[in-house]
């Protein structure tokens, strides 16, 4: 009895590591270890069709990369209910350096000027075109909501490779006003630019005061898993 209670165990410590484990990208040839935000899975190889209705909300400056949700609300939606609820989630897409093409390398020094930029241009950040191309999505259209994205923006956190700003929008729907927190990180790695939007529905003040600190987080992890 004993050794099968080790036996479960060492399964159970199996499948955990399974569960959590990073997962990769390749882009022009060029490989990216992509650790999870904490508290979140890899939606793509359990739930391609979830991603895939996430992928309508990038903008065409953007390609989407890797959809993470909570472990708990993925195994809602692999058991059928197509309509779960998603405290958290986070999108992970690969950029273009300013008026350049998605697949176009970004050098240290080019970053810097990017960072630079968005901290000029905070307030102007969340333009009427990416209003436009979230409401014109379909799974906006199912679910009959509306977005409007609050230009009110401020950097929380920054490093030699990485800068994250936050953001926030109502969602209305059904006649109810709901609350979204965001916060989108820009991370130079092997000089591909990536942002990963980690949302949360609603947030809550722990949430908001955490987020600087997770985003840092999140930033430092990919740059040591590569």
């Amino acid at each position: 009895m004993l050794r099968l209670m080790k036996w479960l165990m060492l399964a159970l410590i199996l499948i955990t590591d399974a569960v959590w484990a990073a997962s990769s990208v390749t882009i022009g040839g060029v490989t990216i270890v992509v650790p999870p935000p904490s508290g979140l899975q890899n939606a793509q190889p359990t739930a391609p069709q979830l991603a895939a209705d996430a992928s309508a909300l990038v903008t065409k400056n953007s390609r989407f990369l890797m959809l993470f949700v909570p472990p708990d609300a993925l195994r809602e939606y692999v058991g059928g209910n197509k309509s779960v609820y998603l405290p958290r989630y986070a999108m992970l897409m690969l950029e273009g350096s300013i008026g350049s093409k998605v697949e176009t390398r970004v050098l240290p020094d080019e970053f810097k000027r990017i960072q630079g930029d968005l901290e000029k241009r905070l307030g102007t950040l969340f333009t009427p075109e990416i209003e436009k191309k979230v409401n014109e999505s379909q799974a906006t259209k199912n679910a009959g909501a509306k977005l409007e994205i609050s230009n009110k923006s401020r950097i929380i956190a920054k490093g030699v490779n990485y800068i994250s700003n936050d953001f926030s929008s109502n969602v209305t729907s059904g006649g109810t006003v709901g609350k979204i927190y965001g916060v989108s990180t820009l991370v130079l790695i092997k000089d591909k630019l990536l942002t990963l939007n980690m949302y949360y529905n609603p947030p809550s003040q722990q949430d908001i005061k955490d987020a600087g600190n997770a985003a840092a987080l999140w930033a430092k992890e990919i740059t040591a898993a590569n």
